[in-house]
């Protein structure tokens, strides 16, 4: 075989592993949000949730379905980023949108430090970066309308 030739073969073999190796990550993570889906569901079905939901005594029973919604919704988010579906600025539009809710707020405060905790690489700490931004922004426009200032208004 031409040297030419092994050096195009060897390229293509190279392209061909990374590519599949990418698949497999993205086929994992779409396996492991099944998993986290399927145990949010599990934990809604209880008929002992009011025991579950209210164990550590830090939401509220009533409270808690909301939460457990938007803790859905930032697996989507974290998801839809890391498979390349949803761009930053995208993300940082849907962050802020979750953000505008208390519970929203909630959710995310109480994981994020799992969530830096478990971050993989950069695409994770990127997603925590955005979502840790409008979680202050939201703060900062909460903190402002309870002080009765209009959130964006200049000082």
């Amino acid at each position: 075989m031409k040297k030419p030739h092994a050096v195009a073969l060897a390229a293509a073999v190279l392209t061909h592993t990374a590519l599949a190796e990418r698949r497999h990550r993205q086929r994992m993570t779409l396996a492991a949000a099944t998993m986290h889906q399927r145990g949010l569901a599990d934990l809604d079905e209880n008929p002992y949730r009011e025991d579950v939901r209210s164990a550590d005594g830090q939401i509220p029973f009533q409270d808690f379905e909301q939460v457990l919604h938007f803790d859905r919704l930032i697996l989507l988010l974290m998801v839809r980023h890391r498979l390349g579906l949803l761009s930053r600025a995208a993300l940082r539009a849907s962050a802020a949108q979750v953000m505008t809710h208390e519970r929203g707020r909630l959710c995310w405060e109480r994981r994020r430090d799992i969530s830096h905790e478990q971050a993989a690489d950069g695409t994770d700490r990127e997603f925590n970066t955005i979502m840790d931004a409008a979680f202050a922004a939201a703060e900062v426009d909460r903190a402002l309308t309870d002080a009765g200032r209009e959130p964006g208004a200049e000082a």
